[in-house]
């Protein structure tokens, strides 16, 4: 209890300084009483929901389209606008306390996860700070008397939707690239995380970023999402979600200004471990509980499927059960908490909807303790492991986005990247292999943006955000990390000039 209120001080704090952050300073919400802002990890009762006004919505698109207009951030030399980027990313791990707090008391993510996210957020805005002067255009072989390249310019003003699950990561992901290539941002977090979100602003601005350039409003999707999309004021959407969210954006966008879009729609991603991994079966079934898990599941990248070899099925499985043991629902504010809640009772309920079909749809449940945990205030969920589950089935087909993993069985590899390829989904997978003479054929036939082939189960080295890529399918378009990134929000233009 203690905790819970320490987290509400802050969160009250914040929320009373307002509910949007438009041309550098706080603005006061409208109530929504048909909007309850309750804590996950207990149900107790956070705030008096305040949302952003329409013409709060409709003055921050002004203020970016006047601060685009002005230049008062794209002409800023490089220099200053790394410097100005390093002091934000700076300032955001001074105040990672805070940002965590923020996180974990609206959306139930633990404390140490919230943290870790504050971290990595102030990461990403560091990579973006120092691509600032390493971002080239191309020249043209031209006559002597002309000079030809190419120029990217920035787009203008970026719509940004990002949702609840990763508050500081998602929003991070969006301002740093749109940033250093030139362009002012709207953008909207979630109702159900938004609080920090609005620190980041702050401290944006604090950091030297002029006013109007980064603006932050709240509200419903159905409400403030749909008046950002539906913008004329925009010239560009960014947008993580669902993909049938995303789609009814892409109808906002055509029906006014056919301004373009970067989506991410999350995904139903596989985990392919072949024969070969045998000698690794616990350590293994460690990883893979770790990355379906995450979050209690609640990411894009979850490896929600593990698609496993006949031959060392019975026992990872095994081993997959024994892991999901390990991993108990408890209080998302307790620093030795390592597995949080649902976001809501809403999305709990929706959840265990899913499980339940899964079991009527012959899947072998072999671990579901939800039951212990429903009667608790709070919206815990336990992790659940199905076995034996059809390609075909709702499970294995539908996004879930919560702690369910699927086992499926196969015999070839040929099976395995057919099985891995039948959603509509394309996203990301992972290959656990020995056989590197087989990576040509991974890499050429599973029809994803992101893509892992791992022999060392021990080895947590990755490429950090260096690397770009692109969806396919349901998982939506659009280059995101990397330097590619601020390609995704420039447009590009030729020059060509004689004389």
């Amino acid at each position: 209890m203690e905790n819970f209120i320490a987290a509400l001080e802050i969160a009250r704090g914040q929320e009373d300084r307002g509910v949007s952050f438009v041309d550098g300073q706080y603005v006061p919400g409208i109530f929504d009483p048909s909007f309850l802002k309750l804590h996950p990890g207990n149900g107790k009762k956070i705030l008096d929901t305040r949302f952003s006004s329409s013409s709060t919505v409709s003055s921050a698109l002004e203020i970016a389209r006047k601060a685009y207009e002005t230049r008062i951030w794209r002409d800023v030399t490089p220099s200053e606008k790394r410097a100005i980027l390093l002091q934000f990313s700076a300032s955001i791990i001074q105040n990672s306390k805070r940002l965590a707090t923020l996180d974990a008391l609206e959306m139930g993510k633990t404390i140490s996860d919230a943290t870790q996210d504050a971290h990595v957020t102030a990461a990403l805005i560091t990579y973006y700070a120092e691509s600032v002067d390493k971002w080239f255009s191309k020249k043209a072989l031209t006559a002597s008397n002309s000079l030809a390249y190419n120029s990217f310019e920035p787009r203008g003003v970026i719509g940004a939707i990002v949702p609840w699950n990763y508050p500081t990561c998602n929003a991070a992901l969006k301002i740093g690239p749109s940033l250093v290539a030139g362009n002012s941002i709207v953008l909207k977090p979630s109702e159900h995380a938004y609080l920090s979100t609005l620190l980041l602003a702050e401290l944006a601005c604090e950091a030297g970023i002029p006013r109007g350039v980064l603006n932050v409003v709240t509200g419903r999707g159905e409400t403030s999402g749909q008046q950002i999309a539906r913008s004329s004021s925009c010239n560009m959407l960014t947008f993580t979600g669902s993909h049938r969210t995303g789609r009814q954006i892409m109808a906002y966008s055509a029906a006014s200004n056919g301004k373009p879009m970067l989506m991410e729609c999350g995904g139903k991603n596989a985990s392919i471990v072949m024969p070969d991994m045998k000698d690794s079966i616990a350590s293994l079934a460690e990883r893979i509980a770790a990355e379906s898990f995450a979050n209690q599941g609640q990411l894009c990248v979850a490896s929600s499927r593990a698609l496993v070899h006949r031959d060392v099925a019975d026992s990872l499985t095994e081993a997959l059960h024994a892991a999901a043991l390990t991993r108990l629902p408890a209080d998302p504010l307790d620093s030795s908490s390592r597995f949080g809640t649902i976001v809501n009772g809403q999305e709990r309920d929706r959840i265990r909807a899913r499980i339940a079909l899964a079991k009527e749809q012959g899947a072998r449940c072999l671990v579901d303790t939800s039951p212990d945990v429903i009667r608790r205030a709070g919206s815990y969920l336990n992790p659940v492991v199905f076995d034996q589950v059809d390609p075909g089935s709702d499970l294995a087909q539908v996004e879930v986005f919560g702690p369910v993993l699927a086992i499926t069985p196969f015999d070839s590899i040929d099976e395995a990247i057919a099985i891995a390829n039948g959603t509509e989904y394309g996203l990301s997978a992972t290959v656990w292999t020995n056989d590197f003479k087989s990576i040509r054929k991974y890499s050429s036939q599973l029809n994803v943006g992101k893509l892992q082939i791992r022999a060392d189960v021990t080895s947590t080295s990755t490429h950090g955000f260096s690397l770009g890529s692109e969806p396919m399918g349901a998982s939506g378009f659009g280059v995101e990390f990397g330097m590619d990134a601020l390609n995704s929000y420039s447009r590009l233009m030729s020059v060509e000039i004689t004389g």
